[in-house]
C-alpha cells in the first residue's frame, strides 16, 4: 500500500491511509485522464495485483485457521501447557546467562 501511495504522491495524488482505500487508489490508477504516465500506471497496476493476491492468500489462511479445532486456536494455551518464566532475569544483556 505504501509503495502505491508513494507512486501516486509523486504525481500529485494524495491518498488517505488504510487498506480500505484500495478501491479508490485503483480508480485513480485506471483513470484515462492522462495524469499518470503509462509506465507509472503499469507499475501501480502491478502493485494492485500484489495487494489482491495477498488478500486472497490471507482469506485462504483465515479459512484454514477457522477449520482448526477450537482448542488448538487458544492463545495463550491453558496453564498446564505454559512454561513458567524465571522469576529473575539476568542483570544485564552482557551476562552470559542472557543468551541461553
Amino acid at each position: 500500500m505504501n509503495a502505491l501511495r508513494a507512486y501516486l504522491y509523486e504525481f500529485g495524488h494524495i491518498a488517505p491511509l488504510g487498506v480500505h482505500q484500495v478501491k479508490r487508489l485503483a480508480e485513480i490508477v485506471d483513470a484515462e485522464d492522462g495524469r499518470l504516465p503509462k509506465t507509472v500506471r503499469l507499475c501501480c497496476r502491478e502493485i494492485l495485483a500484489q495487494i489482491v493476491q495477498l488478500g486472497e492468500r490471507l482469506r485462504c489462511l483465515d479459512s484454514e485457521i477457522a477449520r482448526l479445532p477450537r482448542q488448538s486456536r487458544l492463545w495463550p494455551p491453558p496453564d498446564r501447557h505454559v512454561k513458567k518464566c524465571p522469576q529473575h532475569l539476568p542483570a544485564s544483556p552482557s551476562s552470559s546467562a542472557f543468551f541461553y
